[in-house]
């Protein structure tokens, strides 16, 4: 019965590799002569036993077909939530896949094997069963080198078919009901599970095809609409210092191409218009110490968004320069504005201010200073202030 197939698999492999082992063995002096000699004509004899138990047994196509649909109505399950009755008979029989994949043979044997089992694309997003699968020839283009693959040609291509289906439905659902950060928690979960899962049960060496299905369905289809999302988006991320979900969101674009880009655009036009809008504020028209404060406070959280969440990127680095650059050299208000603070904190630090607190805001004060392109500007008003104090003994 198919629900036994994969146990009993699991112990004639096992008890065939035990009984080449021994006959290779006893073969030992012809494997290391006479087949050395005539690599054209012989391969080990373990390996030939290998290969006659891939073309008699597993090769079968109604052995292969009911037992690598088997395996993946289990890991169908698993992805909805459910437990594998068996991991470690998975792991067996995937290992044994690999295994095979890598047996030596004769030139003139290393042809193209059947490709045989696939998923049905048209999957249901419903508990599995292994009737909703059925045996179809793979006929798109793996290379030359995955087609040689016993692994790849009869379990990878169905098993990312079927990841691809699932997660495409899963992802296109949860992004109408979740916020951007909570999407982002979710893909990033989906990847841990997947690797988890590759490490449990496949080839190691075949991790990234799953995460590339995960990149391209969970964050390449969707990466515009993410960043670009009114409620929950870029902006409000920005405008609300969400440094952790801008840090989980960097990690995961930035395997996507032209993603980071789009962040670092939206991140210009949010210091842009912040700036834009402080000009307008009714409440610092007049109040030149409060304008700056703000600035330099905008100022200072972009920054640590730039330092924490981008890791200090360049292209983040240098499209908030542009931003603080463009909006403070298109209003004169700016320098001016930045000289009166000056000279405000130069009266101060006569009156009550401590070394260690004036030099913490000149500092600040010049890394405002230095977005002026024109600082004639700002030295003329400063010049007047200067004037002024002096004149007044302040």
């Amino acid at each position: 019965p198919d629900e036994d197939l994969l146990a009993r698999l699991k112990v004639e492999w096992e008890d065939h590799k035990m009984t080449m082992g021994m006959i290779r063995d006893i073969l030992m002096y012809m494997d290391r002569n006479y087949v050395r000699q005539h690599p054209e004509q012989c391969v080990p004899v373990y390996d030939m036993g290998l290969r006659l138990f891939r073309d008699t047994v597993i090769g079968h196509a109604r052995v292969r077909d009911r037992a690598i649909g088997q395996i993946l109505a289990e890991l169908r399950r698993e992805l909805h939530g459910e437990t594998i009755t068996d991991p470690h008979l998975i792991k067996t029989v995937l290992s044994m896949l690999v295994e095979l994949s890598s047996i030596q043979t004769l030139p003139s044997q290393r042809s193209v094997p059947e490709t045989g089992y696939r998923a049905d694309q048209s999957l249901q997003a419903t508990s599995p069963s292994i009737s909703d699968m059925r045996p179809v020839i793979y006929v798109e283009g793996p290379s030359p080198m995955q087609s040689a693959n016993d692994y790849y040609s009869w379990f990878e291509i169905n098993y990312l078919a079927l990841i691809r289906d699932f997660y495409t439905r899963e992802a296109n659902d949860y992004i109408d009901r979740h916020t951007v950060g909570e999407y982002l928690e979710k893909a990033h979960s989906r990847l841990r599970q997947e690797k988890r899962r590759v490490e449990t049960y496949m080839d190691r060496n075949q991790t990234m095809p799953k995460v590339e299905v995960l990149d391209s369905v969970w964050l390449g289809r969707h990466y515009k609409s993410l960043i670009q999302q009114e409620s929950s988006g870029c902006k409000v991320m920005f405008a609300q210092a969400r440094v952790s979900e801008l840090r989980l969101m960097y990690s995961l674009f930035s395997r996507i191409p032209d993603a980071l880009s789009d962040i670092a655009t939206v991140m210009q036009q949010s210091i842009s218009t912040a700036i834009a809008d402080l000009i307008v504020d009714e409440t610092t028209v007049n109040a030149p110490v409060s304008f700056v404060e703000k600035l330099l406070s905008l100022r200072e959280r972009f920054e640590r968004i730039v330092s924490q969440a981008f890791r200090g990127s360049l292209e983040f680095s240098n499209h908030m320069k542009m931003a603080f650059e463009n909006s403070l050299n298109n209003d004169p208000k700016c320098a001016h504005y930045l000289s009166l603070y000056l000279d405000e904190l130069l009266r101060k630090k006569l009156r009550d201010m401590t070394d260690a607190d004036f030099h913490s805001n000149v500092d600040q004060v010049i890394s405002v200073f230095r977005y002026l392109i024109d600082k004639d500007v700002f030295e003329s008003y400063y010049r007047s202030s200067l004037c002024r104090r002096l004149l007044n003994s302040k």
